[in-house]
């Protein structure tokens, strides 16, 4: 068992966009199959940029706020307590938001 409090993650850079922080709650190897089990909050006027991940879904759940995704060309809006499920391959990306976000995303491996 292990027990993970966020008051003692530091906040650290997401690595597409350093601008965003993240706590990364569960890193890679911790749990099979999971790349990273994290908190990221984007403020008002940050985006973030188009990526892809080639053999991973990314889970998105938003706790507060909300904005508009964009998933191979196709808008979505998301407003907390929503989850988006991004398949991998999947080119997405969130345009500069008007409200801060608060989320937790993860990755599982195909």
């Amino acid at each position: 068992m292990k027990l993970i409090e966020l008051k003692d993650i530091p906040l650290e850079p997401v690595s597409h966009d350093p601008q965003i922080l993240k706590q990364v709650m569960i890193d890679i190897g911790v749990v099979p199959r999971l790349t990273k089990f994290s908190r990221a909050l984007i403020k008002t006027g940050q985006s973030v940029s188009p990526h892809k991940h080639d053999s991973a879904y990314e889970i998105l759940f938003l706790l507060t706020g909300k904005g508009q995704l964009i998933v191979d060309g196709d808008k979505v809006k998301l407003s907390a307590r929503q989850c988006l499920i991004v398949e991998p391959g999947e080119l997405h990306s969130i345009p500069e938001v008007s409200e801060d976000i608060d989320m937790i995303y993860f990755g599982i491996e195909e």
